[in-house]
């Protein structure tokens, strides 16, 4: 019995851990320190529980309580973060039609990003185009003509001001 309650207190403990590192990457400092004291105070039990048993089995327990604190709130935090971003890096056939494309991103309040390239030794123009919905992500999709290369890119926000 003692052994299963040394793995959900260290399963916690790890999974409050990674979770302070998320909240301190997205910049969310009052909930780090509140899952972090949460995880300090269930290692303090962590320890009391291991100095009163002897047996090996419990570092087994506790390497794969380790694993699974990590492993399952990165999973869970990435699945259901808003937080992503798909970048659409848009090669137009030319100029002109590069132009127009992007215009009618910006008209559809799309954040676009334009530089000029080169194809084949011509001047093209490419397009930059940030994605946070699926109806965004359609709507670059659908409407970009065909003779245009693209590539998607997926990328999670760190931290916005």
């Amino acid at each position: 019995m003692e052994v299963m309650l040394v793995f959900v207190y260290k399963l916690l403990d790890v999974a409050f851990s990674t979770a302070k590192n998320v909240f301190m990457i997205k910049g969310k400092y009052t909930l780090a320190g509140i899952v972090n004291a949460l995880s300090q105070l269930i290692f303090v039990f962590i320890v009391k529980s291991i100095t009163a048993n002897n047996d090996y089995l419990i570092l087994l327990v506790l390497c794969l309580a380790t694993f699974m604190g990590t492993y399952i709130p990165s999973i869970v935090i990435d699945k259901y973060s808003k937080e992503k971003v798909y970048v659409f890096d848009i090669t137009a056939s030319n100029f002109e039609k590069g132009k127009e494309y992007a215009d009618f991103l910006k008209e559809s309040n799309i954040p676009v990003m334009t530089y000029v390239g080169y194809k084949n030794f011509k001047k093209v123009l490419c397009i930059k185009a940030y994605s946070r919905t699926k109806e965004e992500s359609k709507l670059i999709e659908d409407t970009m003509p065909e003779d245009f290369k693209y590539v998607v890119v997926e990328s999670n926000i760190i931290a916005e001001k």
